[in-house]
């Protein structure tokens, strides 16, 4: 049956997004590129295409002013989420899986915080794995504290956080197995890959 207008199928999970807009985007370029030129102009040494490779950098630099200095903004939404997964480049990312199956999902995240509230959320039958990935930026992980757990967790730099373990500084890593994750039927398997940020893994309510 075709869902009517307004309805959601229950295969979709609720994400909250925050992206640059198109025109902040182009006027963010242009003035690299000015940057460019002028810095070009002043020494007439200086190649960009041969220094490239060093100075690629810059964009994250002019980047992260940008985002402090005028902030994101943000909309509300739903976007259709299969399992496939759901990747942004640029901005904050919330995802929400209230009264939707989990099964194997994968995101990404390239510069923003992501948050992942699985509150709600129904396993499928059998193992359902969650996978994220993220470059530049914090994750956090929230997860009912019935569902039985496996968290496997690496980072380059930054805190791996869970109950109450914490692993930091360069090349943190986090393994961790509920004693009856083996024996279950319905369970989780999170798996978490980050450069720069903390990665939290936080359980909610009482475990049944």
């Amino acid at each position: 049956m075709t869902p009517r207008t307004g309805e959601r199928s229950n295969n979709m999970a609720h994400v909250r997004t925050g992206t640059l807009n198109g025109r902040s985007g182009t006027g963010l370029i242009i003035v690299i590129l000015g940057l460019i030129f002028l810095f070009q102009n002043i020494y007439p040494e200086f190649r960009f295409w041969r220094s490239l490779g060093k100075l690629w950098p810059l964009f994250l630099v002019a980047l992260g002013i940008y985002m402090i200095l005028n902030g994101l903004k943000f909309r509300r939404g739903t976007v259709d989420y299969i399992g496939s997964g759901h990747n942004r480049f640029v901005g904050d990312m919330k995802l929400e899986f209230r009264g939707k199956e989990i099964g194997d999902v994968s995101t990404s995240q390239v510069i923003g915080d992501l948050t992942v509230d699985l509150i709600g959320a129904v396993l499928k039958p059998g193992e359902n794995h969650f996978s994220v990935s993220s470059v530049i930026g914090d994750t956090r992980i929230h997860v009912p504290a019935n569902f039985p757990l496996k968290l496997s967790a690496r980072g380059l730099l930054g805190d791996i956080s869970f109950d109450n373990k914490t692993e930091e500084g360069f090349f943190p890593k986090l393994e961790h197995k509920d004693d009856n994750y083996d024996a279950s039927s319905d369970k989780l398997h999170i798996m978490i890959g980050g450069v720069i940020g903390d990665l939290t893994v936080q359980r909610i309510g009482n475990a049944n």
